[in-house]
């Protein structure tokens, strides 16, 4: 005869899932212990400065927030779904939902990775300026990229 296989509790499915939820942890973990959290806290700040100006207030107040997770609510009258589905085919530019009770109500800005940038966070307040212009919002151009800017002057 042939060669008996032995048994394996996992098939290839699960084991393709085990290693991707490995990857993704590991990559969370990079974030945090290879960019500077002083410096995403710099980010984070430029974003309590820039976003209000866009109308995107912030659900968790500064001191209770962590710097690499960031959730706006979304103004009236803005189409959640239209402005997302924008920033991704016009900048390539994925912002996440709200989740849950908050779907349609609030955008998950993350600075993690590459996203913890000086030029990712100008580039997102540039984007997300740009397009809400687009769809009518009354938005001030350039005023929250140079809010930014400021807070980021020294970084």
């Amino acid at each position: 005869g042939g060669v008996e296989r032995e048994w394996d509790e996992w098939n290839d499915g699960e084991r393709l899932r085990a290693w991707w939820c490995a990857l993704c942890i590991f990559f969370f973990l990079c974030s945090f212990f290879f960019n500077d959290t002083a410096t995403t806290e710099i980010y984070t700040l430029s974003l309590h400065d820039a976003l209000p100006i866009l109308g995107l207030t912030f659900v968790v107040k500064k001191g209770d927030h962590l710097p690499q997770l960031n959730a706006v609510t979304i103004p009236e009258g803005i189409d959640d779904a239209a402005v997302r589905s924008a920033l991704l085919n016009d900048f390539d530019l994925e912002i996440g939902a709200g989740l849950g009770t908050l779907a349609g109500k609030v955008w998950r800005i993350g600075l993690m990775g590459h996203a913890a940038s000086r030029k990712n966070i100008l580039f997102c307040i540039s984007a997300l300026e740009s397009v809400m212009t687009g769809m009518g919002a009354d938005i001030h151009y350039g005023v929250a990229v140079n809010a930014a800017m400021e807070v980021l002057k020294d970084v």
